[in-house]
């Protein structure tokens, strides 16, 4: 026993002398760092797609699956310095829709921007599209009658996931506004537009959220330009900074 413990002692005090140093080492960077502060918000990106899930696709084969991963990290490079960042997906792989949103609502983000491309059989359409969530008339008309599911055990109107983002339609549409303007005026896209939508990856979101379509992959040009890094990166400034306009404005 007591050799066990001779030949265990010096991996044990080498063990602790590592750690010592990570320590050492995360100290001094905290205490000299002059940028380390806490952060002004959580933000989720959703890559849209992933996995067998590829998305539409350019006439050169860029999937959009990978133009909406591409984009968030570039995003995430540009807020981190003063947001908390976190995507939905890091790589390529399927995660359901729910999935999505459940992160955010778990992490009490601040903001949830799902990323996709367009696709249309017409190659002469382009344009970016920001969505938020609006609930068709069909669907409104429908829920004006209360049915059992739909009260507590006290007759009180209960909200489920499924409706949360109903109390967000004035905030997110704010978000969709600032978005585009940052968009038209680094991007010089004249097509910009905002729509509303009862779009299922929004539903469920606790807090202000869009759906941004960033250009048709199945128009050549746009196609072309989404697969370009250095447009990528430009797309990428402007939505970063119409995030920070809208927090920067949010409750004014």
């Amino acid at each position: 026993m007591k050799k066990v413990r001779q030949k265990i002692k010096p991996y044990f005090v080498s063990f602790l002398s590592v750690i010592f140093v990570i320590l050492c080492i995360t100290a001094d960077g905290i205490s000299t760092n002059p940028s380390f502060q806490k952060p002004k918000g959580v933000i989720v990106l959703d890559p849209g797609h992933g996995g067998n899930d590829t998305g539409a696709q350019s006439s050169d084969g860029i999937l959009e699956k990978a133009v909406t991963l591409n984009i968030a990290r570039l995003i995430a490079d540009k807020l981190n310095e003063d947001y908390k960042v976190v995507l939905t997906r890091t790589d390529d792989y399927w995660l359901d829709i729910p999935k999505r949103t459940a992160l955010a609502n778990y992490l009490q983000a601040d903001l949830f921007i799902s990323l996709h491309t367009g696709g249309s059989f017409l190659h002469s359409v382009g344009g970016t599209s920001i969505f938020y969530y609006e609930k068709s008339p069909e669907s409104a008309l429908q829920e004006q009658t209360p049915t059992l599911d739909s009260l507590t055990g006290e007759d009180a109107p209960f909200m489920s996931w499924n409706h949360i983002q109903d109390r967000y339609l004035t905030s997110s549409k704010k978000l969709a506004e600032h978005m585009q303007a940052q968009i038209i005026k680094i991007t010089q896209d004249p097509d910009s537009n905002i729509k509303s939508a009862p779009l299922s990856v929004l539903q469920g979101a606790d807090m202000p959220a869009i759906l941004i379509e960033l250009g048709y992959l199945t128009n050549p040009n746009e196609g072309k330009a989404l697969g370009n890094p250095e447009f990528l990166s430009l797309l990428a400034e402007a939505i970063s900074k119409g995030i920070g306009s809208f927090l920067s404005k949010k409750g004014q």
